[in-house]
């Protein structure tokens, strides 16, 4: 038997010695978009994950209406983030993209379906799935009943038999022993096979596809530390060696521990997730082994040593589990929100709710009835009754623990969900698309397009991206975009760390032209404004300024954050005339009741219900909700008068303000609106210019 511990021993010591990594490869975002209406059939499709996945145990293809395979084949580009399926020629039609995706580092697989039209509206869509099957569940639930059994039954043969003794008591725990431990090697071996089997791909042989995710997955070394440690065990089991007890029931959660999400965090994380399940285990699995050991009918005075010995060591493992547990909940869970909204929250609120139950049992059983044991009839049944029903209740905890363990963290899940915004400017004739990923706090990639009239990339010396928070003081990021082979320009950091409003400003450098500016306004995670009085008073004089301005002009911007724009063009006259043009759209003018708009057929004059009031953005600060003052600096176009940033929300909270406003004349330069799908950018100027809005001639 040497030899071949030996041979375990090293094999275990090559399976330990895997490096972590990340975990769950969730959908973050696929082109076509679900459910999207494409003009032209696309040539590829792009699926991009938020951890890198196998490119040999993952699949994915697109399929037409009627389930014919339209794709051409399948690549994981080099960072393992994104995968490119290519189709041919599509005809008009609609087309589900699927995808099975194996997490490169920690073996978590999940699958899902996107649907996008070609020509027409995707009929029954089907709703992408991140959620494991009920297979999954089940052989992890299993796993863990087999490990938790052995390592169990391990530590409570060495930790409670030596204090209550008894020869038919260790005969029966090397008998659970061995059980447990075929269960263990047994499961493992099921487990690996059915991840094997729910990945093969049509055309794909199984054994290979076995061989692949064993050689190249966590799978193998997770495989080859149950195994192994079941094989430890049961020898362990004969020779009453208390090391090679540790070593093999350490292994076997060892090997549940590299299949875990906490082999995604770092080596703290793996320790606490070890000795979690080690702590679980000497509490769980010794509750099973207590059980088995009162169904005989015993005196109470040979009962009482063993049932006083584990309620020490129960007592010792509950606290350890619960500070490990709360570790893991914090690093997985961000909040309120993600443990009530995702699936792996509601599974870890019925895992507390259960340990809770399950820790009043093992108290009550503790504190009542152990006590009573010696004096009371009937307390020895009792007894009995109450430990059966803590391995009951400890077999769902288990069950909730399955779940957890193959379902998306729910920051995994969250961050998924945090789609990019694409905001879009016109600095002339050139377009700018401004790509931030996610468009939250946080660690967030900045990804530029600059496109002519035509569409075609717009080469540029210099592109400076400044980040400017307009609800506090502090300093101004600037952020120099890095030319990609593509002709974008991109750039990854923190410097939209934190919550709040912010302006973006991108500034195109080009060798002997002036600089074209453009700016985006971005509202940026959870806050609130702290309304000030002055802060309304500030604001109503600003309104007063607008009322008393005779002329000016005014160039909007409206983007959608999904890549389109609207540019407008006004000029103000008062008291009741305006002109406006919509870049590549329609023109009017309004003059009291008239409206004049520009057609084909030239000019069409018709009649407004109520005359019209030349108030321009005087109307958006009526009535705020809230009001607050930020940051100071020199006014656009005129660095002689200090502007402040005022901010406020619409009186229906749905729409949030901040404007640069000067503080002499408190006239406004700058105004940016963040909505629901509606970001704007006013940019005032020409104040009280001779300007004139005529009437049309026919």
């Amino acid at each position: 038997m040497k030899p071949l511990r030996r041979l375990l021993l090293a094999c275990l010591l090559a399976a330990v010695i895997a490096s972590p990594a990340a975990a769950h490869a969730v959908l973050q975002a696929s082109s076509p978009t679900h459910g999207a209406v494409l003009d032209t059939p696309p040539s590829e499709v792009v699926l991009t994950f938020t951890e890198p996945v196998h490119p040999q145990a993952s699949s994915a293809q697109v399929v037409d209406a009627s389930g014919h395979v339209v794709s051409e084949g399948f690549e994981v580009t080099s960072d393992g983030r994104t995968v490119k399926v290519k189709v041919g020629r599509l005809a008009r039609g609609t087309y589900t993209v699927r995808w099975r995706v194996l997490s490169r580092l920690d073996g978590h697989v999940t699958e899902g379906l996107a649907s996008f039209g070609v020509g027409v509206a995707p009929s029954a869509a089907p709703v992408a799935s991140q959620g494991p099957p009920w297979w999954q569940v089940s052989l992890r639930w299993l796993g863990y009943l087999a490990a938790l059994s052995l390592t169990g039954a391990l530590a409570f043969q060495h930790l409670v038999l030596s204090v209550a003794a008894g020869a038919d008591r260790a005969a029966r725990m090397r008998r659970v022993v061995q059980l447990s431990a075929s269960a263990l090697a047994a499961v493992a071996a099921a487990d690996t096979l059915a991840r094997a089997a729910w990945l093969q791909w049509p055309g794909q042989g199984l054994w290979p596809t076995l061989w692949t995710l064993v050689r190249t997955s966590q799978e193998g070394p997770s495989l080859l530390l149950r195994a192994g440690g079941a094989i430890l065990a049961a020898d362990a089991a004969r020779t009453a060696s208390p090391w090679m007890a540790g070593l093999a029931g350490g292994a076997a959660l060892l090997g549940i521990t590299v299949t875990s999400h906490a082999w995604a965090a770092g080596p703290l994380a793996v320790l606490l997730d070890w000795l979690h399940l080690a702590a679980a285990s000497v509490w769980v699995g010794g509750l099973a082994c207590l059980a088995l050991l009162l169904l005989p009918a015993r005196p109470r005075d040979t009962v009482t040593p063993m049932v006083r010995a584990f309620s020490r060591w129960a007592g010792y493992s509950l606290a350890a589990v619960v500070v490990t547990g709360a570790y893991a909940a914090i690093q997985y869970v961000p909040g309120w929100d993600a443990l009530l909204g995702t699936g792996y929250g509601r599974w870890l609120g019925a895992k507390i709710l259960l340990v809770g139950v399950l820790a009043a049992l093992g108290a009550f059983n503790r504190y009542r009835l152990l006590s009573r044991l010696e004096v009371a009839r009937g307390a020895l049944r009792r007894l009995r009754l109450s430990v059966q029903a803590e391995v009951a209740v400890a077999s769902l905890v288990l069950l909730a623990a399955g779940a957890l363990a193959v379902s998306p963290p729910a920051r995994t899940v969250q961050a998924a969900g945090k789609q990019p915004l694409v905001l879009a400017a016109l600095a002339d004739s050139t377009r700018v698309l401004l790509t931030v990923d996610p468009g939250e706090p946080g660690w967030n990639r900045f990804l530029l397009a600059v496109r002519d009239a035509r569409g075609n990339p717009l080469p540029v010396d210099r592109v400076v991206l400044r980040l400017r928070k307009l609800d506090e003081e502090g300093g101004v990021p600037a952020v120099i975009l890095e030319p990609g082979p593509d002709g974008s320009y991109a750039a990854e950091g923190t410097q939209l760390g934190v919550a709040g409003f912010w302006e973006l400003e991108v500034v195109l450098r080009v060798r002997g032209r002036p600089d074209r500016t453009v700016w985006f306004p971005l509202r940026s995670g959870s806050f609130q404004l702290r309304s000030d009085l002055e802060a309304f008073r500030f604001l109503r004089r600003a309104q007063e300024a607008l009322e008393r301005l005779r002329t000016w002009r005014e160039t909007e911007q409206i983007t959608d954050a999904a890549g389109n724009v609207v540019v407008t063009r006004y000029t103000y006259q008062r008291p009741d005339r305006l002109a406006f043009e919509v870049v590549g759209g329609m023109q009017g003018v309004l003059i009291g009741k008239d409206r004049f708009v520009r057609t084909d057929r030239g000019w069409q004059r018709d009649t407004l219900p109520e005359a019209f009031t030349a108030r321009g953005p005087a109307l958006y600060m009526q009535n705020p909700l809230r009001a607050a003052l930020g940051r100071q600096e020199p006014c656009p176009y005129d660095p002689t008068e200090p502007c402040r940033a005022v901010l406020w929300d619409s009186p229906d909270g749905l729409a949030s303000f901040g404007a640069w406003v000067g503080t002499r004349t408190h006239r406004l330069y700058r105004l940016l609106m963040w909505a629901p799908a509606h970001a704007m950018t006013s940019v005032l100027e020409d104040f009280n210019a001779p300007l004139k809005v005529e009437r049309p001639v026919p």
